[in-house]
Formats: structure tokens, C-alpha cells, sequence
């Protein structure tokens, strides 16, 4: 039988003294981690799937304890309608980025893998070829059209293998 806890008070957070790890449950997966440092962080434990995850919602004070629940409350209703809060971000957080930025990520990922020339040249093509096209455009709102004018640009260039690596680097990056 699940141990029930007594929610957690403004009063009690504010007095809060001691040093971590430890944590202190508010009910229903929400609870203020305490740690080593003594910084206050509000996370919330749940499944999805079957498997455990946790997320964090924000330090205290900065995330107050009726926020810390409200946030809860939203991430429960994504759960009652079978929606995976953390992939539900991450594609929140990829629509706010420019197509340089993700396309930074993904290089900054797989750099450590490639050679140095070969890292050199993908920059390189990354930096002349697409950011000065679509860098600043936001990722979200970009659409096979605009890429195909990328590679269009290019192939009227006359630099067919530069537009085919570019062309394969767009759907690494997606």
C-alpha cells in the first residue's frame, strides 16, 4: 500500500535548513530535492510506458510551491491523454530554435566521432552553403521547399557532390 505524506507548506520550505541528498515529498510524484549544497529543486517522479522517468520543474524560490503543483497538475493530464511529457518538450524546445542552432547541436554531437578534416569540412559547408540561407529561420516552420532551394542554388552552381553532402546533412539533422 502506497505511503500517503503530508503535503509540503511555504512555512516548512522557507525554514528548510538542512543539506542533501534527501528528498521531501509533496504527494502524486511531486517532491523538493534538497542537495549536498543545500539548493532547493522542485522534480517530479512519474511512469510513462511502464518505465520511471523524472523531470524537474525549477528551483525554490525561483518555482514556488503552488507553481511546483500546477506544473503537476499539466504534466498529469498529459499522462491521463498517453502523451510523453519529455518528448512533448524536447519538440517544444526544437520549435523555439533557429535551424543553426539545431543544426549546431547535431554537429557539436557527432564531431567527436570524425576525423578533424572531415569535421573542418562539414563546418565549412554548413557555414556557406546552408546558414546563410535558412540559420536564423526557426526550425519548426521550415519546409522541404526551402531546403530544395538550398540544394537548387547549388546544383546550379555546378556543385553537385557539395549540394548531395548538403542534401545528407539535412536529414541527419531532422
Amino acid at each position: 500500500m502506497a505511503r500517503l505524506c503530508k503535503p509540503l507548506t511555504d512555512t516548512f520550505i522557507k525554514n528548510l535548513k538542512e543539506v542533501g541528498p534527501k528528498k521531501h515529498n509533496d504527494g502524486n510524484g511531486l517532491y523538493l530535492f534538497v542537495s549536498p549544497s543545500g539548493s532547493k529543486l522542485w522534480r517530479m517522479a512519474y511512469k510513462y510506458d511502464g518505465k520511471a522517468n523524472t523531470t524537474s520543474f525549477g528551483p525554490y524560490p525561483l518555482v514556488s510551491l503552488k507553481q511546483a503543483r500546477e506544473k503537476r497538475e499539466e504534466l498529469q493530464k498529459l499522462l491521463l491523454q498517453n502523451i510523453n511529457p519529455k518528448q512533448l518538450l524536447e519538440e517544444k524546445r526544437i520549435e523555439q530554435l533557429s535551424f543553426r542552432k539545431v543544426g549546431e547541436e547535431w554537429f557539436g554531437k557527432n564531431e567527436p566521432a570524425w576525423k578533424s578534416s572531415h569535421s573542418l569540412k562539414i563546418k565549412l559547408r554548413l557555414e556557406k552553403h546552408i546558414y546563410p540561407y535558412l540559420g536564423d529561420w526557426p526550425f519548426s516552420e521550415l519546409k522541404a521547399n526551402d531546403l530544395l532551394a538550398v540544394l537548387n542554388r547549388l546544383e546550379n552552381q555546378g556543385i553537385i557532390e557539395t549540394a548531395y553532402r548538403v542534401s545528407q546533412y539535412f536529414s541527419q539533422i531532422y
